[in-house]
């Protein structure tokens, strides 16, 4: 369906339900129009010769809530307008129309019931972080317990050719602290190039302490699988990964934190680390600030930043601080290294031995509902041998966005 097309559709829609249901209160609406600029230099590849790239950008999402009946409604967001303003693509985060979401909910209060197209995270958003089909059903109680099943991959030109996720949380909350127990199985016969599907499983536990000015996160996922074939194809999937989060507020107006990560690599031919079942960029510390997670540092991701399925090993520290009430600022300094070593006499162009750099970011609030937020990151490698370059590597960018 054509961007044109689905935008005439959503605003006949909301044109034809406008005026009786604002009569009744049934329709409340929210959105957001952001314009962002970016310079780019080296962006992920630590290449001078790759030279820099500067675009501007923007997006138009509206979102809302159709209230049906008592414990019946709709929810809706769409992204009407998202290109940039050349029609051109540097690899922008967001530019996706896996954003849209229409979905609906039945709460029945011990029961909830999510049907449609919808956003679906688990803990930290860092195993299981996905936007799409599927269903979600919440049972409330002393102990929450919450299943979810997602079509990741619909097709019909072969026996097996579904990717689907299913998963199983437990959750348990009192004032000082929120805890949750999962397990995942991802399984992908749209891939199938083997005798069986590519599986996957994830077993995770993360909980967030909430100690007066002190405040602590802590994740931990453990990853198992294969990738269906057998003999000298069959790759077994691997991996084993932690996150803490600590932070202290010292004052009303500043706060300090530290972030570690470890993931243990995988470098043998028959085995693999994964980091996560699906990933909408959720989850991205490194990015700290107020426009986290909407540009890359690492040529891979967090728990892999080589890219390359060695693990890593990271220490952060952060700060947040409130200079006004319209002014605000963070800032965060990180290091990572690969958890396993390259093989002796490695010979490729992405050979990275560590990762450091930094980013600082401000956001004011220009009027009510209006803010612009800039940031500037700056990465430097070392390189692990002589065919990788280590040129260090520059992004700047602001975001000026009015949200309703």
């Amino acid at each position: 369906m054509s961007r044109f097309l689905k935008v005439m559709i959503v605003l006949l829609a909301i044109a034809a339900m406008v005026t009786p249901a604002m009569a009744e209160d049934r329709l409340s609406l929210n959105g957001e129009l952001r314009v962002r600029g970016w310079y780019k230099d080296n962006y992920t590849n630590f290449n001078d010769e790759m030279g820099s790239n500067q675009y501007i950008d923007q997006r138009f999402r509206l979102g809302g809530t159709i209230a049906v009946s008592e414990g019946v409604a709709i929810k809706f967001q769409y992204d009407l307008f998202d290109s940039q303003w050349n029609g051109n693509s540097h690899g922008t985060q967001g530019l996706n129309d896996g954003d849209n979401k229409a979905y609906l909910v039945i709460n029945k209060g011990m029961f909830t019931l999510k049907a449609g197209d919808q956003y679906y995270g688990i803990a930290n958003a860092i195993a299981i972080d996905t936007t799409g089909t599927g269903f979600v059903v919440e049972m409330a109680g002393p102990v929450g317990v919450e299943f979810a099943a997602f079509k990741r991959v619909e097709g019909d030109t072969s026996e097996d050719d579904d990717a689907d996720l299913y998963t199983l949380a437990v959750k348990h909350a009192t004032d000082l602290y929120s805890g949750t127990g999962f397990v995942g199985y991802y399984r992908n016969g749209a891939a199938l190039t083997g005798d069986d599907p590519e599986t996957a499983y994830v077993l995770g536990v993360a909980a967030d302490f909430n100690l007066d000015a002190a405040k602590v996160m802590f994740e931990a996922n453990y990853f198992d699988g294969d990738n269906g074939m057998s003999g000298a194809n069959e790759v077994d999937y691997k991996g084993l990964q932690f996150f803490v989060d600590g932070s202290v507020a010292v004052s009303e107006a500043v706060t300090v934190g530290g972030i570690f990560t470890y993931a243990k690599g995988y470098d043998g031919a028959d085995e693999a680390q994964i980091t996560e079942f699906t990933d909408d960029g959720s989850f991205m510390p490194e990015t700290y600030g107020t426009t986290a997670t909407l540009f890359d540092i690492y040529p891979g991701s967090t728990f892999d930043p080589t890219g390359d399925r060695l693990g890593t090993i990271g220490v952060q520290g952060y700060s947040a601080i409130k200079l006004s009430d319209d002014l605000s600022m963070k800032a965060t300094i990180f290091y990572a290294q690969p958890e396993e070593d390259y093989a002796s006499g490695d010979t490729t162009t992405s050979n990275y031995d560590s990762f450091l750099g930094g980013v600082v970011s401000s956001t004011y609030a220009i009027a009510k509902g209006a803010a612009i937020d800039t940031s500037v990151a700056y990465t430097t490698v070392d390189a692990g041998n002589s065919y990788t370059e280590d040129d260090p590597s520059l992004t700047a960018g602001f975001r000026l966005r009015v949200r309703f």
